[in-house]
């Protein structure tokens, strides 16, 4: 992304555009940071063709001023979001705020570290609530992952399930409701929950993220089902075809006759991530008998590449497009997802998640 650099996909017609404004107030310490404003098409995202390019607009923002502000661009119900930049401007860290506006229709939002509050619409303002307790829960939960405290993580984490599933019981029909769902993970809690969603829940402008959500979690829970059965008998691994880092095209069948490891990972996923020394170890103990393959999930191209290289992976990497739906061939329901395919093509077994006996396991194959 280039400083200064504004994408606009679709051309919009000023004639009667009702201007709206996005205030930012940041403290001193923010002074000649810079920030990403994206404002997406909330009903043209989930609305397009497969191959039609999403309506957004991105703004590069070098902060001068404590408070300032950016013009709404989009006629239309927009979704924005506020990232931060990851190292490069080809890259971005996370979301640090987000609202949703109509056109004519102001916010003013406060940000500070792991905080934001919000001036303007109900939405706006319990969707900063909403937020601000997401970061501030983040925070602890990526140290004590980072220090391998499995016990504290696990103990934020169902502490955060039990304040979201709280603030969406007493909030069922608050115009934020499905902006707290939207921050669950557990498919089945999700789709409970769902049902309790009524009145200003359901006709919000964040809503359409929600629905996607739910469908998402539905489609899970199917998968999961099905990758139940699955995991019972024999079946043939599907062949796909992918693209690999320099452009080839890379087909399963290119690897019958050797052991294939598919790794389904993501650079976002801090579990997969985790697991690559591991997945090192067994490429380098097995080399010549064994392939590993990367297959990407729900990464842009060049965060893929990015990750490939600061990982510095040895094995063939794979990218999966939208259009790809290799995911769904092999009932992908969680990150990572690891299957092991014998030298006859045949799945011999699903991993998902961390695996204590993933490596033994191998290695008993390979005896």
């Amino acid at each position: 992304m280039k400083r200064f650099f504004l994408s606009i996909i679709m051309v919009i017609s000023t004639i009667g555009y009702m201007m709206a404004d996005i205030t930012i107030s940041v403290p001193k310490k923010w002074k000649n940071r810079t920030v990403y404003i994206w404002q997406t098409d909330i009903n043209q995202l989930f609305n397009r063709q497969k191959d039609e390019a999403v309506h957004q607009v991105k703004d590069t923002i070098k902060i001068t001023e404590l408070t300032f502000t950016v013009p709404a661009k989009l006629n239309c119900a927009t979704k924005v979001n506020i990232l931060t930049p990851k190292g490069d401007e080809s890259d971005y860290d996370h979301t640090i705020a987000e609202a949703c506006i109509m056109p004519g229709e102001d916010v003013h939002l406060y940000l500070d570290n792991n905080y934001v509050r919000a001036e303007g619409s109900l939405l706006n303002r319990q969707m900063a609530e909403i937020f601000t307790y997401y970061m501030q829960s983040l925070a602890p939960y990526i140290k004590a992952y980072a220090r391998d405290d499995k016990k504290e993580a696990t103990r934020i984490a169902r502490e955060t399930q039990q304040w979201y599933t709280d603030w969406i019981k007493a909030h069922s029909d608050a115009p934020a409701a499905g902006a707290a769902l939207y921050q669950l993970t557990n498919p089945r809690l999700v789709v409970e929950l769902s049902d309790m969603l009524h009145g200003d829940a359901l006709t919000s402008m964040f809503y359409p993220y929600t629905e996607n959500h739910i469908n998402r979690c539905k489609e899970i829970l199917q998968r999961q089902k099905s990758q139940r059965a699955l995991s019972k008998g024999k079946k043939y691994a599907p062949n796909f075809t992918l693209y690999d880092i320099k452009g080839n095209q890379v087909s399963l069948s290119d690897f019958k006759g050797k052991w294939v490891i598919l790794d389904f990972w993501g650079s976002w996923c801090a579990p997969c991530l985790k697991g690559m020394p591991e997945l090192k170890e067994i490429y380098k103990t097995y080399a010549g008998r064994l392939e590993i393959i990367g297959i990407d999930c729900n990464d842009t191209e060049a965060a893929w590449k990015g990750a490939v290289s600061r990982l510095q992976l040895p094995w063939i990497q794979l990218y999966q497009s939208e259009r790809d739906s290799v995911t769904s061939a092999y009932e992908v329901s969680s990150f990572p997802t690891k299957v092991v395919i014998d030298p006859d093509g045949i799945i011999r077994k699903i991993y998902t998640g961390a695996s204590p006996s993933f490596k033994d396991e191998i290695a008993e194959w390979f005896k």
